[in-house]
């Protein structure tokens, strides 16, 4: 924010509808004035940190899949009976077992690499 007290501008002064005047101002074709409804007045702070980027949003069948991916990957790594657990995953996700070992082959290798730990919070 500091960008913003440089500019002269009281971001406390500043009200929602000045802020979505804004958003459409900035960008008519983009989807600001819709962040501006899950972020709130963090926009600000959202557009100061990615400024000149391109964000692409997976799809929905994308993030489903993931999703999906992660949930095999955790209950098989979590369970004592390796087995069962991808009896009761194929029930779930009505799934072959070698496509459930596949899609948690895939994480692992993703969670093995550094890219991925990385991200991984420490403890």
């Amino acid at each position: 924010m500091e960008i913003l007290k440089d500019l002269g501008i009281d971001t406390s002064k500043v009200d929602s509808e000045a802020i979505q005047l804004f958003l459409q101002y900035l960008a008519e074709k983009s989807i600001l004035p819709e962040l501006y409804i899950v972020l709130g007045n963090k926009i600000i702070d959202f557009l100061l940190l990615f400024a000149g980027c391109t964000i692409q949003v997976p799809s929905l069948k994308e993030i489903k899949d993931k999703l999906c991916d992660i949930d095999i990957y955790v209950n098989v790594s979590q369970a004592q009976d390796v087995k069962k657990a991808y009896q009761e995953l194929k029930k779930k996700y009505n799934m072959p077992i070698f496509e459930l070992e596949r899609r948690y082959e895939n994480v692992r290798k993703w969670a093995d690499s550094s890219i991925a730990r990385q991200y991984t919070p420490s403890s």
